[in-house]
């Protein structure tokens, strides 16, 4: 990213913090913090909230809640809820909590995750969820009835409510508009 401030050393926690950060190496309880947020190697154990950018690397982080783009690569979410207003990129990664996505652009690949809640679109732009060789253990919803779900090599252990579930044959085709 630009300009981080990059924090290493042993912390409980930090709140209101503004501006671009980076928390490596470090165990912590809590996050609050405005502005781009990455984290490599990190263990956030109690809640992370950011307003911003996120992207989180091998790392471990408990009740997350992004406003903003989150890319999730090789990491664990636990807690009550995984919650993001914005694209989601998930690579790689274990989501062991339930999610609430607000986007109409969600991606999920090579990873394995409990059930997906996508809330309406208020501008009226289709949601769209793509699964690469992914595992869902619950139902996928989405509000809106008009969502699309675009799979290869996938398994869905659940319901798909409120979207059109199309399997493709070829990972090439996952990102094409029509089957």
């Amino acid at each position: 990213m630009f300009n981080m401030f990059n924090i290493r050393a042993n912390s409980g926690g930090f709140g209101n913090s503004v501006g671009p950060i980076e928390i490596n190496d470090l165990e912590i309880d809590n996050v609050k913090h405005c502005g781009p947020l990455s984290t490599l190697n990190a263990q956030v154990t109690e809640s992370m909230n950011v307003a911003g950018p996120v992207k989180i690397q091998s790392s471990s982080i408990s009740n997350l809640t992004v406003s903003g783009v989150a890319i999730v690569i090789g990491s664990n979410i636990v807690g009550d809820l995984f919650k993001v207003a914005g694209s989601v990129e998930i690579e790689q990664s274990q989501l062991n909590c339930p999610s609430r996505f607000g986007s109409n652009n969600i991606k999920i690949v090579h990873s394995s995750t409990q059930e997906i809640h996508v809330e309406k679109d208020k501008t009226g732009i289709k949601e769209v969820l793509i699964l690469d060789s992914a595992i869902v253990n619950g139902d996928i919803v989405f509000e809106s009835c008009k969502g699309v779900v675009r799979s290869f090599s996938s398994t869905i252990n659940g319901r798909v409510v409120g979207a059109e579930l199309i399997t493709v044959d070829e990972r090439s085709r996952l990102n094409q508009l029509s089957p």
